[in-house]
């Protein structure tokens, strides 16, 4: 229990019902002692769920609409263009449409299709810090699809969309994009724009999906604490704390380290809430990199910086 950040986590497990290597994260308020939000993750075998293939291996061979699309967002995280290709086919179409210039371009077949990425992913100059993903709707049937909205605003991308449709071979058949992009070099002033925790955090967690370094510490200030537990020993949780930029700095950069192989990062969970307390709760994982459950909780301060962060992760 922090007391002067009115916050605690708490691991537990109940292994003769199933539960093991579980965290409860608390906010409390301050005057009243009464909490005013709990997170909670568990680990029991009826929410187990199948590793996601990593799409470099060699028999990548997609069974979900939700594994596809995670490789999908990979190929945007990384700007990588055959990475991207994975999942289309020579019979596949991309229409990409303009509402900033009403402009239309298709793209039939891989070979057209890899231009179109390529020139999307040459408009990106600025990825991981600015690219969020506010909404994605995947459905695995009768008719696989996905509908998805992102933005990248220091790259001159807002309210963009895509609508996908996929094949009985999970290929995907039909893939249209609206965007209303505008080419223009990065500017500051888009930082500035931002007021929300959703939009932070979006920022956070898209700097965590890149490993970008520079990108995750500008989340933070000289003021802000990590806690992190380490759930790897089965035993007991070990707590570490680290404060100010420059401890947080070495965590975050060991973190990324052991992230080496992230293209499978899934958060399948992820709350934010504005009031009364700018605070985020996500659930993430990177099982090609051994962390296979990861819960955190984030408090905001008046700048919009990370106040508070308590991370806890099972590795194996």
């Amino acid at each position: 229990m922090d007391e002067e950040s009115g916050t605690a986590l708490v691991s537990w497990e109940n292994q003769a019902s199933g539960y093991s290597k579980c965290s409860d994260t608390l906010i409390f308020n301050k005057a009243s002692k009464k909490i005013v939000r709990q997170n909670m993750m568990v680990n029991h075998p009826q929410n187990a769920h199948t590793p996601a293939p990593t799409p470099y291996s060699a028999g990548y061979k997609p069974t979900t609409v939700k594994q596809v699309w995670g490789n999908h967002l990979a190929s945007f995280g990384w700007q990588d263009v055959d990475r991207a290709l994975l999942d289309y086919s020579d019979n596949s179409v991309l229409i990409v449409h303009n509402e900033a210039d009403q402009a239309t371009k298709s793209y039939m077949g891989l070979k057209e299709i890899r231009t179109g990425f390529a020139n999307l992913f040459a408009s990106m100059k600025e990825k991981s810090t600015h690219f969020a993903v506010s909404m994605t709707v995947p459905s695995e049937g009768p008719v696989p699809m996905v509908f998805n909205s992102w933005q990248n605003l220091a790259s001159g991308y807002k309210d963009c969309t895509e609508s996908v449709l996929l094949d009985d071979q999970l290929k995907i058949s039909r893939h249209h994009m609206a965007v209303h992009y505008t080419p223009h070099p990065p500017v500051e002033g888009h930082i500035k724009t931002i007021t929300t925790a959703k939009h932070v955090f979006e920022q956070y967690m898209s700097a965590l999906y890149a490993r970008d370094i520079a990108a995750v510490m500008s989340c933070y200030s000289k003021e802000s604490v990590l806690v992190y537990y380490d759930g790897a020993d089965s035993s007991s949780v070990s707590s570490h704390t680290h404060s100010g930029l420059p401890a947080i700095q070495t965590f975050m950069t060991d973190l990324f380290a052991q992230m080496a192989e992230n293209a499978d990062f899934d958060a399948p969970f992820v709350d934010i809430e504005e009031w009364p307390v700018k605070n985020a709760f996500a659930i993430w994982t990177s099982l090609s990199s051994g962390f296979t459950g990861c819960s955190e909780t984030v408090t905001y301060n008046d700048d919009l910086k990370i106040a508070n962060q308590n991370l806890f992760c099972n590795k194996q």
